[in-house]
Parts: structure tokens; sequence; C-alpha cells
């Protein structure tokens, strides 16, 4: 894929752009992986990029339960494999998962009961269990209990617990975690100076939280001023955003950050390469400023470096990046400014991939555009769309992630799919060659979309 996420490998320079993103050739055929735990077995939904976005509109990383055995990806994979999935498939089926979170090419579960579970690849010790080694099958990270959300960054992991506090894992090579040094970390160490926390959300080098008390705080890398304190100066601990207050959701795109607040209002800060920032200009911002135009938002999710909001009336805005196709206007110029998704309605949610958008409608249809190369639309085909196409059979209650090159959705029933790039597994399948194609398959369980963001 050309991305590194290995430990101590960061950007001399500056990080690529999106054309470094891609991904390895495969062969697009649905396939099954159940999974299983020595502990107990239990559904894996993947939910979360943006790469790193913590989903359900926090961000734009989504990954699904398996993965490589060179990289891991929650779960098993055989040797010589690399599959995409052009239609959705089933992930896995075990019960009583309750939110998900895919980092680049790791993903996370938390169960009912509080526990968190980790596969996949663990360059940095993003797994939490204190080894160095890669698993393919979800394992317990121990020591950490009453989480009730987490996020995946690109190699880096933030969960937040019922008493406020939020704890960190992996790479941690510009602060990330919030523990005051640059150390990686392959166990779970609390984040310093914060309490009272209801959600968090991973860029891809940066980590959001936010307080009950609707304060955001941001904390790691900060080249493009998306920790929005004013510097460009990367955090080790967190710092508080100014200006920000009555905010009730949070959202990190690759090096982007928004901000929804209670009255509607989008804020937006960060990289502003493509014009994610929705100012209608592409200079950078390292203090938040309202998105211009765009009122009675909802949601919003972030992708690589392209952002969405629906509206309260049901209307889905994007703007930014627009390479793909993923701002779903008919066209393939990137936008300053937030523009109406044409043929929509009305929407109930949304998630933003690497470079595709998808979208949940209030009838239950999924919708997807951009990039398909990899068969992250989940039409069938590989041609990248930049108009809504529907993900045939599918029917949501609103539960939709994107991964990098991936897409997930949690089906009417508890029933997590998912389709598109499985060179990692990141679909949550385990290779079978023989398998036919397409294959469906069902996790029967309790499973909803929690947004990390990647």
């Amino acid at each position: 894929m050309g991305l590194c996420l290995l430990a101590g490998c960061g950007w001399a320079d500056s990080p690529p752009g999106p054309d470094a993103f891609a991904p390895a050739p495969g062969v697009h055929a649905p396939k099954r992986l159940p999974f299983r735990s020595t502990r107990r077995a239990t559904p894996m939904q993947a939910l979360g990029l943006g790469g790193m976005a913590a989903m359900a509109a926090c961000g734009f990383h989504a990954m699904a339960l398996r993965g490589a055995r060179t990289g891991g990806g929650l779960g098993a994979r055989q040797e010589g494999t690399s599959e995409h999935r052009a239609t959705p498939m089933q992930a896995a089926d075990q019960r009583g998962v309750r939110a998900v979170a895919g980092g680049y090419q790791y993903s996370l579960a938390v169960h009912t009961d509080g526990t968190v579970w980790a596969c996949g690849s663990n360059s940095a010790g993003q797994l939490g269990h204190g080894t160095p080694s890669a698993h393919a099958q979800p394992g317990w990270i121990p020591g950490l209990t009453g989480v009730v959300g987490v996020a995946a960054g690109g190699s880096h992991a933030l969960a937040v617990r019922a008493d406020g506090t939020v704890w960190a894992w992996g790479n941690n090579g510009y602060g990330q975690l919030g523990d005051g040094s640059t150390t990686h970390r392959a166990t779970p160490v609390q984040v310093r100076g914060l309490s009272g926390v209801v959600a968090v959300a991973g860029g891809y080098m940066h980590s959001l939280a936010l307080g009950a008390d609707g304060t955001v705080w941001a904390w790691g890398f900060n080249d493009y001023g998306q920790l929005g304190e004013g510097s460009t100066l990367h955090q080790a601990t967190p710092v508080r955003v100014p200006g920000l207050s009555g905010v009730v959701s949070v959202a990190a795109g690759g090096f982007h950050s928004l901000a929804l607040g209670a009255d509607g209002t989008v804020w937006a800060w960060g990289n502003n390469g493509f014009g994610q920032l929705g100012e209608g200009r592409s200079t950078q911002r390292a203090r938040p400023a309202p998105v211009e135009g765009l009122g009675s938002v909802v949601a919003v999710a972030g992708g690589f470096y392209h952002s969405l909001a629906v509206r309260a009336g049901g209307t889905l805005w994007a703007w930014g990046n627009n390479y793909s196709g993923q701002l779903g206007n008919g066209s393939f110029s990137s936008r300053a400014q937030p523009a109406p998704v044409e043929g929509l309605g009305p929407v109930v949610s949304a998630a933003a991939g690497g470079m595709h958008s998808l979208a949940v409608l209030a009838d239950g249809t999924v919708w997807t555009w951009g990039r398909n190369e990899e068969g992250q639309l989940g039409n069938g085909l590989t041609q990248e769309r930049s108009r809504p196409v529907q993900v045939p059979g599918l029917q949501s209650d609103g539960a939709v992630a994107g991964g990098f090159y991936h897409s997930l959705a949690v089906h009417r029933g508890g029933a997590l799919q998912a389709w598109g790039l499985n060179d990692l597994g990141q679909l949550g399948d385990r290779p079978e060659p023989d398998a036919p194609s397409p294959a469906a398959r069902w996790i029967q369980g309790n499973t909803r979309a929690a947004f990390t963001s990647q």
C-alpha cells in the first residue's frame, strides 16, 4: 500500500499525498472467517480512517475483523492470498460487541462487558497485549475494563472508560498517546490530565477527546495545526482547543479535525490542501473556524482529505478532495466549500473512507461513491463513481464506516457486512480459496457502529 506505519517510521519532510496510498493487487471474491478467542467468542465489528477515523462520524479509517499473516488485520489469513471483495460479505459469527474501531492494519472491538479485543498488525504495540507479535485472532487487552468507546488512529489506539478516563497505546512518535513521552507503548497507558471524557477520535497521527462539558482536547502530530491550539508544535499531552464550547461530536480526518456544536455549527481546522476545512480556500488553519453556509448539522465525518456533514433535513454535504469522485457531485474537481450530494434523501448517517464515501438513507438502503478499484463501493464492480450507487441487498439502521480501501455496514438485525480491499484480512473473513463468489454472510449479533477515525 505504500503507507508507513512502523514504529519509528515517520515522514522526514511531509506526509505523502493520496497517490502514495496504492493498494496491493488482488482478486475480488468474498470469503468467510469465523472469529474465535481463547477467552470468549464475540462478534467483532470494524467501523472506524478515518485511516483512521473514529467511526460513526468521528473518523475515516474503518477496519473489518480479519488479517493477513504479514500484518494480521483481525483474523488468520492463508499465505499467498490477497483478495478484494466487490460485494458485501459477513465478517464474523460472534455476539456481544458494542463498539469497534479500525486502524490502518489492525482492529479493535469493545465487548458488552467493557473489555477490549484487538488483532492485526502490531508494529508499534497497537494491539495492547504487551508483546511484539501480530495477532491474526482477536485477543483480549489485559487490564483494560469498563470501556465504553474506542478509536483507532494510524497505528495508535484510544479507549474511553465509563469513569471518563482515556487510555492509549501503540505508536507514540509524535506524542499521540498523550502520556508526556514519545515512547511507543505495547500496553495501555492513561492519557494525562483528562477526566470526564465521553468520546475520542483518532487521526492519522493525532488524537481528539470530547469532554462531557462540551470542551475539545487534542494532542499528537501538529504540522498542519490539526490540534487547533494556534501553533504547529507537536503536543505529548492534551491541550484544550480554544474557542470551542458546547461541542457534541468530534471527528478526525487524516490531518484535519472537525467538531460539531450543539447549535448545528461545524468547526474545522488543520490541513486544508484540498479545501477540506470548507472555508473557500486552501490555507491551513491552526485554530477552529466555522464552516460557512452550513447550519443545522447533526453529524460529521472526516475522510483522509475530505469532509462530510448530514443536516437535520436529511441532506448530505461534502467538500475537500474529489480526485476519485468522493464528493458525489458528478465531477472529479475538489471543492473548498460544502456542496450537496445530489440524488440522495433523506440521509440518516454517513461515513468517509480514504477516498470514498457512504450514506444510509431513512429507508435503510446504503449508498456509496468515490474510489472503487478495490471494490469498496460494494456494487460488484471496480470502477470509481462520482455519483452515489446503491449497495445491492443491504439494509442498515445507520451504522456504516469507511476504511481506507474498504467499507463496513451493520445490517438490520445486527449482522456486520464488509467489502473492498482484503489484503490484510480487514474484511473479517478467513480466506477459503474454494469458496464461491459472491458469498454473503451474516453476523447474528448485537452490534452497533462506533466511529473512531484513520
